[in-house]
């Protein structure tokens, strides 16, 4: 895998690709499959209703529409597990994304909905889901991942700037994010073992999200 997404990046054209298709079929694709089946059990342990599915492997593809860089594929896989009990553009989910230079482990939503970051401030500042948002973030800053997500420079207007939760008002998403170098573990049934190990700092957090932030009608 890693040496295909090497060389993609040497030769990111449709031509190159083309040619190589094959190769990127067994070198990247079957080995993504088969990685996703081993983490199934896995991962359900943590978080019973994620999707975890060939649906969860990112598209190589890139979209270019919006983007100065017209290069037509990613040279990194990503996987995304979300709670299926939510649309999936509003859904607390697991991230793995893996390049030839490390990989990268994630866990939350990227960016609320408006009535989905109405209901987190509402949530942050009652007492009792304020207490238990403050328990499930501890595990997370003790693995040492980070919280991002903030994007206001500002305490959003009717809210106490004084409120021990206060700075995390200021976000417009929230997820936890780390990056890792390769263990010598990598490419062995413990490598697997090894990355959900990591996420578990993650699973309380993804409880809160998916507990209080959920629409009636998702």
């Amino acid at each position: 895998m890693i040496r295909f997404l090497k060389a993609l990046k040497r030769n990111n054209r449709k031509e190159w690709f083309d040619a190589h298709r094959k190769e990127y079929e067994q070198a990247v694709k079957l080995p993504a499959r088969q990685w996703v089946a081993e983490l199934r059990p896995l991962l359900i342990k943590l978080s019973p209703h994620l999707e975890i599915s060939p649906r969860s492997i990112y598209r190589i593809n890139r979209d270019t529409r919006f983007s100065d860089d017209k290069t037509p594929y990613k040279t990194w896989v990503g996987f995304s597990f979300w709670d299926r009990r939510f649309k999936k553009d509003q859904a607390p989910g697991y991230y793995f994304g893996i390049d030839p230079t490390g990989f990268a482990l994630g866990a939350g939503i990227y960016r609320f909905e408006p009535l989905q970051r109405a209901v987190f401030r509402e949530r942050l500042v009652e007492e009792f889901s304020g207490q238990s948002f403050a328990s499930a973030i501890k595990p997370i800053k003790r693995a040492q991942f980070e919280l991002k997500g903030r994007e206001l420079k500002k305490i959003p207007q009717g809210y106490d700037p004084g409120h021990p939760l206060a700075d995390y008002l200021r976000h417009n998403g929230l997820y936890a994010s780390k990056e890792f170098d390769f263990p010598s573990s990598f490419g062995t049934a413990k490598f697997t073992r090894d990355v959900v190990r990591c996420l578990e700092a993650c699973a309380p957090l993804m409880a809160w999200l998916s507990e209080h932030l959920r629409m009636r009608d998702s």
